[in-house]
């Protein structure tokens, strides 16, 4: 799914889910990803996307208020948003 929404290593951060989630991702797409607790965790990149990974209920904006939502998509209990710097 990550792949679908343009995946091509830019930062995937990890929100309100398990570490299996992290790991699966990261054996998955050959990347690291990074589990954050609060924006203070998150370092924006420069320019370009990025991914959040996180609970259905969450709102990913509020989560990373300095990005905007340009795609979402659900994957079993996952939401999966692709995030453009504000």
């Amino acid at each position: 799914v990550v792949q679908r929404q343009g995946f091509a290593g830019q930062p995937i951060f990890i929100y309100q889910l398990s570490r299996r989630v992290e790991y699966g991702l990261n054996f998955y797409l050959n990347t690291r990803t990074r589990l954050i607790y609060s924006e203070s965790d998150a370092t924006y990149p420069a320019q370009g996307d990025l991914f959040l990974v996180t609970d259905p209920e969450v709102e990913a904006e509020s989560v990373l208020p300095h990005a905007r939502t340009v795609t979402q998509t659900q994957f079993l209990n996952q939401k999966i948003v692709r995030m453009a710097g504000r």
